[in-house]
């Protein structure tokens, strides 16, 4: 009875696996992430980099756009499928430029389509000149807080070719 039972718990984890990796494979682009042992694939929905937070619980996908200058960073579930809104009034980054860090505070972005407004938004964004200088970047989150969970150190790197994925530090 009991190897039955350890049967079924172990079919159960794997169709659950496979339904996680299905969905994601069949939208398209998609973005491996690593936490431990544990691999699959996350699809970024704007194709930035995804940050992974905690063990999964949620993921900051941080988009570069070197034409005008500016960082886009959404805030999603651990899936990267749903939005989680924040009330944050802003975000502090620091953005490493060869051996120069130079900080770029990420500001709430309102979108009327969705009904999100500032310090109720999932979207945060920063502009500026030195920006427009490399398309690749590294940086780091100093802290963000995702319905009430503290993450600190949230390092980051943007590919100019490839999306980045790393893990926070709790």
């Amino acid at each position: 009875m009991r190897s039955r039972q350890a049967l079924s718990g172990w079919l159960i984890a794997l169709l659950l696996a496979g339904a996680c990796d299905g969905r994601n494979q069949q939208r398209g682009k998609t973005t491996p992430s690593q936490d431990g042992g544990h691999h699959h694939e996350h699809i970024a929905p704007h194709g930035g980099a995804v940050v992974v937070l905690g063990d999964e619980a949620f993921h900051l996908e941080i988009v570069h756009d070197p034409a005008v200058g500016r960082v886009t960073l959404y805030v999603l579930d651990g899936h990267l499928e749903d939005f989680i809104r924040l009330p944050a009034t802003g975000i502090a980054t620091s953005i490493a430029l060869g051996e120069t860090n130079r900080a770029l505070v990420l500001t709430p972005v309102a979108q009327s389509a969705t009904g999100e407004t500032i310090g109720d938004t999932s979207q945060f964004g920063g502009e500026a000149d030195w920006l427009k200088s490399t398309p690749e970047l590294s940086g780091l989150i100093s802290s963000i807080e995702v319905r009430g969970q503290q993450f600190t150190n949230v390092a980051f790197r943007i590919k100019a070719d490839a999306t980045a994925n790393l893990k926070s530090n709790q």
